[in-house]
């Protein structure tokens, strides 16, 4: 999903983390997996939007909504990214349920098993770390100590 929006931003120039993640993890020589499978993305995305729903959902994105999406992501405030994508009204509360806080509680369940393998690094899109639901609150809920990387 997010990378379906940042395609619609009409920027030049974006960066893409995930793909920098890949890289620095290729050139150390260690593995790349994720928390779901792209069929199961894709699935949540079918079950959650109808054709005509994206395609919608795509026309209405601004650049005033990308803009204020990226000045809460630069700024660190991922409590405002998830504001911003609570009062979007083409994302009914049911696509959201599905799009955040199901996958969030999925993983913070899949996890743990991870880490008992070996040391992982994890990343989310901001708008899953954010809220009572987010992976931060979720994982401390757990039991676990988590702390923001910055910079």
């Amino acid at each position: 999903m997010s990378l379906i929006f940042m395609k619609s931003f009409g920027c030049a120039d974006l960066k893409f983390y995930e793909m920098e993640f890949i890289q620095l993890a290729a050139q150390s020589k260690k593995p790349v997996t994720g928390l779901e499978k792209v069929s199961e993305q894709i699935e949540i995305l079918n079950q959650s939007f109808t054709d005509e729903q994206m395609i919608a959902y795509l026309d209405e994105i601004t650049p005033k909504m990308c803009a204020d999406l990226v000045q809460e992501y630069k700024s660190q405030n991922i409590d405002g990214v998830l504001q911003l994508i609570a009062q979007d009204q083409s994302i009914d509360a049911e696509a959201q349920r599905k799009l955040l806080q199901n996958r969030n509680e999925h993983w913070v369940k899949v996890i743990p098993e991870m880490m008992q393998k070996q040391s992982t690094f994890f990343a989310f899109g901001a708008a899953h770390l954010a809220g009572k639901q987010g992976v931060v609150a979720l994982l401390k809920k757990a039991g676990y100590q988590v702390e923001p990387v910055l910079d």
